[in-house]
C-alpha cells in the first residue's frame, strides 16, 4: 500500500516545481528540451487551427458522427519540414503546444493541441486519436446497421508531469488518484458523467495537497 501511494504522490506535491513556470518561444524535438524549457530550433512559422471529426464512421463514406475538436498545425513546406525533423511541441510566444508524439513516438499525427498548467510542474493537453477496426456500423446513408471496417477518433487526455510521467487522464486513473483522499473519491464515486469532470477533480485534488 505505501508503494501505491509513494508512486502517486508526484501528482499532488506542490514542492516538485519546474524551474521556469513559462516556456520559451521555439520548438521542441524531446520531453528533455521541454523539461529543461531549451528549445532547439526558433519559432518562425504560422499556426493553422484544424477542426477533427470525432465518433465512428465505416468504410462506405457514411462520415463521422457524434461532433468535432479543435486542434492546431504548422504552416510549413515539405522541405522545411524534412529539414526540421521530428518535433513533439513548439511555443508561439503565448502558447505552449504537443503532439502525441509526446505519448507515443510512433504516431505520425502532426496535430497538436494547446497544454494548461496545473501547477509548476503538472500540465494537462488533449491528443486526437484514430483507431480502425472491424465491427457493426451504422450507414447514415440506408439507416441499416452492417459490419464493415471502421474508424474511430476520439478526444483522449493525457497529464504530463514535467519530473517524468505521462498519463492518460481516465476514469479508472483519477479514482486511482483519489485513494488519498476518502472525501473526494467518495463525492468522485457518486457523480455523474465523471468522464466530463476529470480535470475538475485532478484540480480539487491539487488544491487539497497545497492546502494540507
Amino acid at each position: 500500500m505505501m508503494k501505491r501511494y509513494l508512486s502517486l504522490i508526484f501528482l499532488c506535491s506542490y514542492f516538485l516545481t519546474f524551474s521556469q513556470s513559462e516556456f520559451k518561444k521555439g520548438v521542441y524535438k524531446s520531453l528533455n528540451e521541454v523539461k529543461q524549457n531549451t528549445p532547439s530550433s526558433p519559432w518562425e512559422y504560422n499556426l493553422i487551427s484544424k477542426y477533427k471529426t470525432l465518433g465512428q464512421a465505416n468504410s462506405g463514406g457514411a462520415g463521422y458522427v457524434n461532433g468535432e475538436a479543435l486542434f492546431y498545425r504548422i504552416s510549413i513546406k515539405k522541405k522545411e519540414a524534412r529539414e526540421l525533423g521530428s518535433i513533439i511541441g513548439f511555443c508561439d510566444g503565448r502558447k505552449m503546444y504537443m503532439t502525441s508524439k509526446l505519448v507515443d513516438p510512433s504516431r505520425k499525427s502532426s496535430l497538436f493541441s494547446p497544454i494548461e498548467r496545473v501547477n509548476d510542474s503538472v500540465y494537462v493537453f488533449n491528443q486526437y486519436i484514430e483507431t480502425t477496426g472491424y465491427g457493426p456500423s451504422m450507414n447514415m446513408v440506408s439507416g441499416s446497421t452492417q459490419f464493415a471496417a471502421t474508424s474511430t477518433a476520439s478526444e483522449t487526455q493525457y497529464i504530463l508531469d514535467l519530473n517524468g510521467s505521462i498519463k492518460e487522464l481516465t476514469v479508472d486513473y483519477m479514482t486511482e488518484l483519489l485513494q488519498m483522499n476518502d472525501e473526494l473519491l467518495e463525492e468522485f464515486n457518486q457523480t455523474k458523467r465523471k468522464e466530463k469532470l476529470l480535470l475538475l477533480y485532478l484540480f480539487k485534488l491539487l488544491d487539497d495537497g497545497k492546502s494540507n
